[in-house]
């Protein structure tokens, strides 16, 4: 039951919705009080527009805000600059309330501006992946180096080892020899 007017893969398996919920009877309702000059009736059509573009910007943070399924934010499409521009001036707050629950608001131009900011993201991305991966590899290859050179240390050390037990035993022997030489030395 949540399909979204546009769903953008962006990352593995993270999807980006963008969805153009817009009332436009309240905006109409705007124009006509703003070509009458009816200042009550704008504020009031203004307070609509507000109230009714928050309502739509909740519904499409519940919808389709799922992480991990989906991005941690969504868009709110305004299909048109001049009604954007005039959220943007006149209803700052819808701005805000967007921002607050993960909402984009976002005109055809400043949709193309995300989207492009988005893809740069995602060579940035590529390319630290790259360059970490590369390090990664250059240091597993200095890192089996250095354990060539330890295990080279390790089997000269147990020949040393092996040659210092042999002469450890010889000098025991000779110890013993010694002792015992001495001792029927001492008995005479």
């Amino acid at each position: 039951g949540r399909i979204a007017d546009c769903a953008l893969h962006i990352a593995k398996e993270k999807i980006l919705c963008i969805d153009s919920k817009f009332p436009l009877q309240s905006y109409e309702k705007i124009i006509a009080a703003s070509a009458s000059n009816d200042a009550a009736a704008l504020a009031s059509a203004d307070k609509q527009l507000a109230s009714d573009m928050k309502k739509h910007a909740a519904d499409i943070a519940e919808k389709y805000i799922i992480p991990p399924l989906s991005t941690e934010f969504a868009v709110l499409f305004v299909p048109s600059e001049a009604v954007f521009v005039y959220v943007c001036e006149k209803l700052p707050q819808v701005l805000e309330y967007c921002a607050q629950i993960g909402i984009f608001a976002a005109s055809p131009t400043t949709l193309l501006a995300l989207l492009g900011t988005i893809r740069i993201f995602r060579i940035l991305l590529w390319l630290t992946v790259a360059q970490n991966i590369k390090s990664v590899k250059d240091e597993i290859y200095a890192l089996k180096s250095d354990f060539e050179a330890h295990a080279k240390y390790t089997t000269a050390l147990q020949a040393y080892a092996d040659k210092l037990a042999v002469q450890a035993e010889l000098l025991n022997k000779n110890a013993k020899s010694l002792k015992a030489r001495f001792e029927r030395f001492s008995e005479l």
